[in-house]
């Protein structure tokens, strides 16, 4: 049974309030980290030769996928990570 398909286009959308915009970028986040372990997954035959590989790759994605739900440490990881990303002064 074919089913014909509607493609609505989003035209302006009002701006978004902080937090708004915040779960839309953990849940584009979220998105993006479950592409990348099923990209994973696809490749398990390639990454085979080196199973450490992949599984540290998966690994690493269930710990960033777990994380999200934690908003202390995410609040934490988000300073340390644009504390890192600031330029020095240059004097240590």
């Amino acid at each position: 049974m074919a089913s014909d398909l509607i493609e609505v286009e989003v035209g302006d959308l009002p701006p978004l309030r902080p937090e708004e915009a915040s779960l839309l970028d953990m849940h584009s986040m979220l998105n993006n980290l479950n592409i990348l372990q099923s990209e994973l997954a696809g490749h398990r035959l390639t990454l085979a030769q080196d199973a450490d590989l992949l599984k540290d790759g998966l690994t690493v994605c269930r710990e960033m996928i777990a994380a999200l739900g934690d908003r202390e440490k995410n609040v934490a990881e988000r300073r340390r990570a644009s504390a890192a990303l600031r330029p020095h002064d240059g004097g240590d």
